[in-house]
């Protein structure tokens, strides 16, 4: 299911309606030692009616929480490098980085280890889903009673365990969709879905021509790939970079510097959607935050002014006699 803003908001009320009638049946009700029910005439028969509100009911209410978990999940699993790398990173965090190949247990793991917290949170979430649902069907028990006046009645056993458990399990689950939502630095120009949309990211730069991403030998296995990456000892970042058509593109490369300089030399690391989220609390959780062209992003004023190395950049190749293109992205 799609993290929009529009489905977390439902959830979200849903969330706090159920909420909210458990602390009252729980506390104003006192509910605790059982109660009696007896259904209404709008229900074919009474026990369709006491089996759906006691038993039906509070399964498919955390059973529907569940359904957006597995598409949180898989958004963080392939997003977390690039959100790394907007901030400029080193391999361990962003490229070697391999949440979508793992298992689940070993996803939570490294990502724990990694300090990846929504990552670890949202994959433990997404595999104890089914489990927490069936802490609902355990709440209630419907015992019959005999029929008073011709009305059939039932008797409601309450387990206060599986109750408070469910109630926690809520309760963890409305403050998860409000974390779930991307901030900034997860939000950019296109999702990543599958190698196609990788490669747009990084299609013209040194990434990908560089030495140690080159095949040595036949026989070589994923260990000396990734050993020449760790002795390359290399940064990573997201932002404009000077492709090797000697044009501007968005995507993510490796980090040069000068020796002394604290700024990257080939690349300006900017979150395109930074400017979106200069509101009040309440109005940041559901406002969609507008798009941007390629033109309105190289002019906007909070990124032109961290386009000014790319300026400077360009200057000094005019001066050098290098051909510039136009920009690209």
């Amino acid at each position: 299911m799609g993290l929009t803003d529009d489905i977390l908001l439902i959830y979200l009320l849903w969330g706090f309606v159920w909420l909210a009638s458990a602390i009252h049946a729980a506390v104003v009700k006192d509910i605790a030692l059982g109660f009696e029910y007896r259904p209404s005439g709008i229900w074919w028969t009474p026990d369709l009616g006491a089996h759906f509100l006691f038993r039906f009911l509070p399964t498919a209410t955390l059973s529907m929480f569940g359904i957006i978990w597995p598409g949180a999940d898989l958004f963080h699993r392939r997003m977390q490098p690039y959100a790394e790398m907007s901030g400029i990173n080193v391999a361990d965090k962003t490229i070697l980085v391999d949440y979508l190949g793992a298992i689940t247990p070993i996803v939570i793991i490294s990502a724990l280890s990694n300090r990846h917290w929504k990552v670890a949170w949202f994959a433990l979430l997404s595999v104890t889903a089914a489990l927490a649902s069936t802490l609902a069907g355990d709440i209630f028990t419907i015992l019959p009673l005999e029929p008073v006046d011709g009305y059939e009645s039932f008797y409601i056993l309450v387990n206060g365990k599986a109750f408070w458990a469910s109630l926690a399990v809520l309760v963890l689950y409305c403050i998860s969709l409000v974390v779930v939502r991307p901030t900034s630095r997860w939000r950019f120009p296109r999702a990543v879905g599958s190698l196609a949309d990788m490669l747009t990211y990084c299609y013209a730069s040194n990434l990908i021509h560089h030495p140690m991403f080159e095949v040595q030998a036949m026989d070589d296995k994923q260990i000396h790939l990734q050993s020449k990456i760790h002795l390359g000892k290399h940064e990573y970042g997201f932002g404009f970079y000077h492709g090797r058509d000697g044009r501007r593109h968005i995507g993510f490369d490796i980090v040069e510097r000068q020796v002394g300089a604290d700024s990257p030399e080939n690349i300006d690391v900017v979150i395109p959607s930074r400017g979106t989220f200069h509101f009040w609390f309440g109005y940041y959780l559901f406002r969609k935050p507008p798009s941007f062209t390629p033109e309105q992003l190289l002019r906007g004023g909070r990124t032109e002014n961290r386009l000014r190395h790319w300026r400077k950049s360009s200057y000094r190749r005019a001066s050098s006699g290098e051909e510039s293109g136009p920009s690209s992205v």
